[in-house]
């Protein structure tokens, strides 16, 4: 417990980040988005080295085939968000909306379905409709929309950084 009290200001620290992120999501999408492309770009490349370097070193077996072609994927992938980053994030937001539209039909059809046996359906009918909703306004405009799930990740940011900060007093004030 000690050790904990005296590295609460490592918490502090990591929630105050999370709260300067938040807040430059809010005031550049834009440049956050892009910052976000090229990070995970660069990540999925140099993870991908990893795998394939990885497999190469595994005696022979599914496990070698499977990190190899992982590894090359990945590589592949990065390479698409680093040298395409438009298409890239169009894509990306193409495939969360389509996403979003079928997962709250499946979830609208199961949950009219189970209407008889479960009291609480209109739950499962409202994330539907939320889900189709969220799709739909992808859709209506994909940078619009990869812009909005920045600020969305900033709003996370933000509420998460306020409750590390304030857990991070918290430990620091526990009595041993």
């Amino acid at each position: 417990m000690e050790k904990l009290q005296k590295s609460w200001w490592i918490v502090t620290l990591r929630g105050v980040l999370a709260v300067i992120f938040g807040i430059l999501a809010f005031a550049t999408p834009e440049l956050m988005l892009a910052s976000l492309v090229l990070v995970f770009g660069i990540y999925a490349i140099v993870s991908g080295f990893f795998l394939l370097f990885g497999g190469f070193s595994l005696p022979d077996s599914d496990d070698k085939i499977f990190s190899i072609f992982e590894g090359l994927f990945l590589i592949f992938l990065g390479s698409l968000f680093v040298f395409l980053p438009g298409l890239s994030v169009m894509a990306s937001i193409l495939y969360i909306s389509v996403y979003a539209i079928i997962s709250g039909l499946f979830q609208f059809y199961y949950s009219i379905k189970m209407k008889d046996s479960n009291r609480n359906e209109w739950f499962g009918i409202l994330n539907a409709v939320v889900s189709i909703i969220f799709g739909i306004a992808l859709l209506a405009d994909l940078i619009v929309g990869a812009e909005v799930l920045v600020m969305v990740l900033g709003m996370y940011s933000i509420f998460f950084g306020i409750m590390a900060i304030a857990i991070s007093f918290k430990i620091k004030n526990l009595k041993n």
